[in-house]
């Protein structure tokens, strides 16, 4: 059985947590509690307190493993060696690991001086990742790939949209995603991606605001390396210059005082992708795999179809400068 926070409210099913983690991992447990599904906060009988976290996969914990061994960034939220001595509990049907709790706020990108800040410790992370070498390392698939599967997604939600009157907007949406991807995908990929095989530079994967914590000291840290891979560093930029577009209103030259390239080919291929509305059909994917009522759903869209006009509008600000 995976423990997870509806399986915890069973007070049986507690125990055997609390059991488990004695027995194993030779913490006394005095409090436990959720943070997000499969993430706990723990305090031991000493007022240590700790993030206990489950994961489905053990290469990930191990990858992450190896590569905080060899990798000196202070400003994460490394594992740490249960009291017991392991490195990993194996239990419930999950993988557990344990870090050190960062009492702390999550960034909220839609304050400038956060955005700033989450923007200078990915740059610290990637400058002090590089270089990292160690065996068998977890690789992405090239960028647009990732963009044609989610198109496929989008594809699968059209029998809904046209349901709810929202047609136009679908068919918008996959057309600007086809004539973004087929742009982009002229890139060479291969040259993109050998350099930072050859270079052994790293990204985290998933940089959104609730990764980066602001600590009690005013220091940032960035948290939960799942999706840590050896990849284009541009990849990280690619996905943090999305996530800020919504909080600078989508203005462009707003958006590029935060991002500096040497390169003038890697900030085409940052704009290009930054065009591609894969965020857009990650939301609304999430949005349509749970039970929701009609009500809800033409909420959302009529949310979308506003934001999708302003994103109209930033494409074709970034094709007039391109150009």
């Amino acid at each position: 059985m995976k423990v997870n926070r509806k399986d915890l409210r069973d007070d049986s099913n507690q125990s055997r947590l609390y059991s488990f983690l004695y027995n194993k991992g030779g913490l006394t447990v005095s409090r436990l509690s959720s943070l997000k599904d499969n993430v706990f906060y723990l305090k031991n009988e000493n007022g240590n307190e700790y993030v206990l976290k489950s994961n489905k996969f053990s290469s990930s914990i191990e990858q992450q493993w190896n590569f905080f061994i060899e990798h000196e960034f202070d400003f994460s939220n490394k594992f740490i060696y249960f009291p017991s001595g392991c490195k990993v509990l194996s239990g419930f049907g999950s993988y557990w690991t344990l870090s050190p709790y960062i009492n702390g706020n999550l960034l909220q990108f839609n304050k400038d001086r956060d955005r700033h800040d989450a923007l200078i410790t990915l740059r610290k992370f990637h400058k002090s990742a590089t270089g990292v070498k160690i065996e068998n390392p977890q690789m992405k698939s090239p960028i647009y790939l990732k963009g044609y599967n989610r198109l496929g997604k989008l594809y699968q939600t059209k029998h809904l949209m046209e349901q709810l009157g929202f047609l136009r907007l679908y068919e918008d949406i996959v057309q600007t995603t086809k004539s973004r991807l087929r742009k982009f995908s002229e890139f060479d990929w291969h040259k993109i991606e050998k350099k930072a095989v050859d270079n052994w530079t790293w990204i985290h994967g998933d940089v959104a605001s609730h990764n980066f914590m602001r600590d009690n000291d005013n220091r940032v840290h960035l948290i939960d390396f799942d999706l840590l891979s050896l990849s284009p560093q541009l990849y990280d930029y690619i996905q943090l210059g999305q996530r800020f577009l919504p909080h600078v209103d989508w203005n462009l030259s707003r958006l590029l005082n935060y991002f500096v390239y040497q390169e003038q080919q890697d900030i085409e291929i940052w704009l290009y992708a930054i065009t591609i509305p894969a965020d857009v059909i990650r939301e609304w994917w999430h949005f349509t795999i749970k039970n929701r009522s009609n009500e809800q759903f033409i909420k959302f869209l009529d949310r979308l179809a506003a934001d999708w006009e302003q994103r109209r509008q930033f494409v074709h600000e970034v094709d007039t400068m391109l150009r």
